[in-house]
């Protein structure tokens, strides 16, 4: 059955970091840069006989309708995405797992206190390995 993990929060509660940390810990590289990042990983680099599809844009519809789409052309079995924890880009990824029958695992992040954000990033990284 097809998967989206889904991490959901506000801006700048750490949704593309925890991506990003979780596509590390993968073994997948990529270039460490401020913005977003879409991208279809084949199954051997994933380490598992899935495609897996990543799309770390959540707080704008397009960019979230855009990424999915992508996606969506590559015969994907499980996609890791951000969105807001309500609103539009929330709604958007809920009907995109509805029309293709997907189970929709949902990750919230929230704003923590300086010192804690690594942690919560590392937290919510290992959560979505352990929803894989």
């Amino acid at each position: 059955m097809a998967k989206i993990i889904l991490i959901t929060g506000t801006a700048n509660t750490g949704k593309t970091k925890s991506i990003r940390l979780f596509l590390e810990n993968l073994g997948i590289l990529h270039e460490k840069r401020n913005g977003d990042l879409v991208l279809v990983v084949p199954p051997l680099a994933a380490g598992k006989k899935r495609v897996l599809g990543i799309a770390t844009g959540g707080d704008n519809l397009n960019v979230v309708s855009k990424s999915l789409t992508f996606i969506d052309q590559h015969n994907w079995d499980v996609i890791v995405c951000a969105s807001k924890s309500q609103g539009v880009t929330l709604g958007y990824v809920q009907r995109f797992a509805a029309s293709h029958k997907a189970q929709l695992v949902i990750i919230n992040t929230k704003r923590v206190k300086p010192g804690a954000v690594a942690a919560t990033i590392r937290s919510t990284a290992a959560q979505i390995s352990q929803n894989l």
